[in-house]
């Protein structure tokens, strides 16, 4: 196997959409002899890869992506070295056009390293509902510590309603909320959040 990073399953599914956006060309890295990939649109008839994956991505995906927005992560074991992992965002692509996907994906450990054994990525036809500049009065940023992504939003929504959730290079996770109003809650129960672990970001403030 090519070398990729040790992960779990959210810290995976940041490192793929990575290399998705920012390295393409190492994508097949991912991917094992025996994988299969189905990269469709929701209207069209499926067809299954199970070879020359990263041409095989390169012809579904002919423009570049520049950002993957994710707003529903979710996953579960199917025993010690497998995982199901369901993904429902938005790329953005490097014209600034974008599309709304459903992505899943069964991964399997090897060596402490997940390798895509199957895969699905669905292009939806429905609207488009983020927008990529967000407005910074409605962005929060999340540094988890030793929590993982999925506690960090459920923490963060108990205070504010969460329209997008974005991974970055730098392990923070940002959200953008649904109004200012929102922000203004959270800064309110700063300290309840700060107290689980995490560190927090928000109208020009640190906390």
């Amino acid at each position: 196997m090519t070398s990729i990073p040790k992960s779990n399953e959210i810290v995976f599914v940041k490192n793929y959409y990575n290399m998705l956006c920012n390295r393409p060309s190492l994508i097949h890295q991912y991917y094992m002899k025996d994988s299969q990939i189905t990269i469709n649109k929701e209207t069209g008839k499926p067809e299954i890869c199970t070879e020359d994956f990263g041409k095989y991505i390169k012809s579904k995906i002919s423009s570049p992506i520049s950002k993957v927005f994710i707003s529903h992560l979710s996953c579960q074991k199917t025993d010690d070295l497998k995982s199901i992992i369901n993904v429902i965002g938005q790329f953005v692509y490097s014209d600034l056009t974008q599309v709304r996907i459903a992505h899943q994906f069964i991964v399997s450990k090897i060596d402490s390293t997940l390798y895509i054994k199957n895969e699905i990525l669905t292009f939806l036809d429905e609207e488009v509902v983020y927008e990529t500049e967000s407005d910074a009065k409605r962005v929060v940023a999340v540094l988890c510590g030793k929590n993982s992504m999925l506690q960090a939003a459920g923490v963060i929504s108990e205070f504010g309603k969460i329209i997008s959730i974005k991974l970055e290079n730098d392990d923070r996770v940002v959200m953008t909320l649904n109004s200012a109003e929102d922000v203004e809650n959270i800064k309110r129960n700063a300290a309840k959040i700060v107290s689980q672990g995490y560190k927090l970001e928000l109208d020009g403030l640190k906390i």
